[in-house]
């Protein structure tokens, strides 16, 4: 059974309710429910609100990222990007670790435009944010070194996002996903303490 479109004319006023009309209106919630290539999406609850004060319990996005330096350039190096399903707010974290003699800086890019900037540093600098997302939307991480003198510099980015209660309100929500790149490594044990 596949998905049909109801016309105007079959549920205008003094329409006959007929046999058809009763088969597509059972065969349409059918598709829907199964998730048919040609009928409407669900879309997933909205998800509870985060606070600044979130839980860490609730991780569902974890990631580290290595920059390496060669030669004296400097360039970027960004992460995968997180793809959420759900509209909601997100609790991000995002950290830079410098190397001895090399400032790292992390930034923060929602669907590719920056949103937080972290100071370039060779210590440890947090970046900790509520970003709003709506499904669809994409976070990522950028490392950049800033010693443009350094010989091979080195730098780590980390980043992690959390939501509040995500299965609390029905199971087998989908929260999102993430693409692969080859310079990044998903890791879900990655503590999450600097």
């Amino acid at each position: 059974m596949s998905f049909r479109e109801i016309s105007a004319s079959e549920t205008a006023v003094g329409a006959p309710l007929s046999q058809q009309l009763m088969q597509t209106l059972k065969g349409n919630q059918l598709s829907i429910e199964l998730g048919e290539f040609d009928a409407p999406k669900i879309q997933a609850a909205a998800l509870p609100p985060a606070t600044a004060t979130i839980s860490k319990d609730h991780r569902v996005f974890t990631g580290r990222l290595i920059r390496n330096g060669i030669n004296d350039t400097n360039f970027e190096a960004f992460s995968n990007e997180f793809y959420a399903a759900r509209a909601g707010t997100y609790y991000v974290h995002a950290v830079s670790v410098g190397g001895t003699t090399s400032k790292a800086q992390v930034r923060v890019l929602k669907n590719g435009s920056q949103t937080h900037i972290g100071a370039a540093s060779t210590g440890t600098v947090e970046i900790n944010e509520l970003i709003t997302l709506a499904p669809k939307d994409r976070i990522k991480i950028e490392l950049v070194n800033t010693d443009t003198g350094t010989t091979h510099p080195v730098g780590f980015g980390y980043i992690f996002i959390y939501v509040n209660n995500p299965l609390g309100d029905a199971p087998n929500h989908d929260i999102g996903n993430y693409d692969q790149v080859g310079t990044f490594f998903l890791v879900t044990n990655i503590p999450d303490t600097f």
